[in-house]
């Protein structure tokens, strides 16, 4: 896949100086779990996305998520780096102004990237950086992996960029979702071509299973083709699923590495996953003995010192109050 023209972008890591440099020890993966390693390291290899990296200071994990279809999807685990790393403030734009802004048209098409993060590379000098660990060798990125810090802003980034003239005139953008939308049922045709030249300029590559083509604004439920147009207005909670799923993932694997039954830890990190000690009011005591003592998983959002954290559900929704790690323990299971 040739890819965006490095020139025009690439996505740089901004590495804190005083950063600690971290190695991850390699994870035992066995099974069916290893014959998904190798097939999609080939598979990227093939591809051009990752090479071998050799004297690598920042070395990560593989996860692996299922997907809904029963596959595999592979990702890194790139926690100790983007830890070292600032975010970027670029702001994403606002779902309810797209929404807007994409109704009272005659007719929609959704555009889908291929493999939309990894048509940006990555700079030169930062590829070491996205190393991770195999059975066989140790590779890295070429291509701007999912799952670092600021990718989303970088992607968003481009996508202004490249469509500056046509957002808000004639199309809409979210990240590596597209619509392009018409006024009028004639001029679509025009509208489609604007944008394919824009996307032709910069060597960008569409996903045609995910492209849905002429929809009108009314959705009927019994059709087949509006289920395809639904799935593709959703991609972006797909995406935000399996991001959860993969930092649940990488927290239960961190976690079997330092779990004890017996003692109960008392200073956690943010980002880690806690079961949350429900108490007597919140119990559901139908099921009599067999009634949970513990609920969760939740993410410990920040740490308020003196044992006092605060958490938020995996979907991202805050839960209103402080907890003390008495309350709290390692999720794993």
């Amino acid at each position: 896949m040739p890819g965006i023209d490095a020139d025009f972008i690439c996505h740089r890591l901004a590495i804190h100086n005083e950063a600690r440099l971290v190695a991850q020890r390699k994870r035992k993966v066995g099974g069916e779990r290893r014959e998904a390693i190798i097939a999609e390291t080939q598979k990227l290899l093939n591809a051009g996305f990752i090479r071998e990296g050799r004297y690598t200071t920042w070395l990560a994990n593989v996860v692996l998520v299922k997907k809904s279809s029963g596959k595999w999807r592979m990702c890194v685990d790139y926690t100790d780096l983007n830890k070292a790393c600032p975010k970027d403030s670029y702001l994403l734009p606002s779902i309810d102004r797209l929404v807007d802004g994409a109704s009272r048209h005659a007719l929609l098409s959704f555009l889908d990237a291929y493999s939309g993060y990894n048509q940006i590379m990555m700079y030169p000098p930062d590829e070491v950086h996205t190393s991770f660990i195999t059975d066989h060798a140790n590779y890295c990125y070429r291509v701007m992996p999912f799952g670092l810090k600021n990718a989303r802003a970088t992607y968003q980034w481009l996508m202004d960029k490249v469509f500056h003239q046509q957002i808000g005139r004639n199309m809409e953008v979210y990240v590596n979702d597209m619509v392009v939308k018409t006024t009028s049922a004639t001029d679509h045709v025009t509208d489609l071509a604007e944008v394919f030249a824009q996307i032709r300029r910069h060597n960008m590559r569409l996903n045609p299973e995910k492209c849905v083509f002429g929809v009108r604004c009314k959705v009927i439920f019994n059709s087949e083709q509006n289920a395809r147009e639904l799935a593709a207005v959703l991609d972006l909670v797909d995406e935000l699923i399996d991001e959860a799923q993969i930092h649940e993932e990488a927290c239960k694997l961190r976690a079997s590495r330092r779990y004890n039954t017996r003692v109960r830890p008392r200073s956690f990190r943010v980002g880690d996953l806690v079961w949350q000690l429900l108490g007597e009011a919140r119990k559901d005591t139908s099921n009599g003995k067999l009634t949970p003592t513990w609920g969760g998983p939740f993410r410990v959002t920040e740490d308020l010192e003196n044992g006092a954290y605060r958490l938020e559900e995996l979907s991202r929704k805050p839960i209103p109050r402080t907890w003390n790690a008495t309350y709290l323990k390692f999720y794993f299971s």
